[in-house]
């Protein structure tokens, strides 16, 4: 077993029930770690230099491609699907399967190859958009919306589901008019479809 600690400088590690220890000083910078969080293999360091994920031995900050802050980053949560950080500027939540190196674990368990699931969008006077998608066979799915800038704005699903046809609402009446893109990750396929909001 291999125990993790922050410190005041960083990231060590034991391998020996705490009698010696390595510090881990590949890809990460002098800095406080405040919070460690794991997932798997995976470990995921919140520092004041930002949010790190520690593979192999070897640590990746997240950040523009996740759309992380790059400042200091505390607390830290971590689900089967989705990681959770409070920074300066809030508390980010975003999946795993957005960070380069980590796999969403149900799409490995399952890796059905699914056909484009028709996702059909209407925009309602009430600043609501209905999705609707439809599914051949049963498996894990994420729907999620983002803005042009790359940046999460809803997640409406995230959940196993049964085969047919799935009807959700996005309540988007705090993003404004424009541009956005649905994502829907199901069974280790991507699918994307471009959104315009009108009011």
């Amino acid at each position: 077993h291999v125990i993790y600690a922050g410190t005041d400088s960083g990231i060590v590690f034991s391998s020996d029930t705490g009698t010696t220890w390595t510090e881990i000083n590949t890809g990460l910078p002098q800095t406080k770690v405040w919070h460690l969080a794991v997932s798997g293999s995976t470990l995921f360091a919140g520092t004041d230099s930002g949010c790190f994920v520690l593979n192999e031995g070897a640590a990746r900050r997240i950040g523009m491609n996740s759309n992380l802050p790059s400042g200091a980053s505390g607390d830290l949560a971590v689900t089967d699907s989705m990681l959770f950080a409070v920074t300066n500027e809030g508390i980010w939540r975003f999946p795993l399967t957005e960070i380069a190196g980590i796999n969403d674990r149900q799409s490995r368990r399952t890796g059905q190859r699914h056909a484009f699931p028709g996702i059909n969008v209407s925009d309602h006077s009430d600043k609501r958009t209905a999705i609707s998608f439809s599914l051949e066979q049963p498996d894990y799915l994420t729907l999620s919306i983002y803005n042009l800038q790359g940046r999460l704005m809803a997640m409406p699903v995230d959940e196993y589901l049964g085969p047919g046809i799935h009807n959700y609402f996005w309540n988007h009446g705090t993003v404004g008019f424009g541009n956005y893109y649905i994502q829907i990750r199901v069974g280790g396929n991507r699918f994307v479809k471009c959104i315009t909001v009108l009011h």
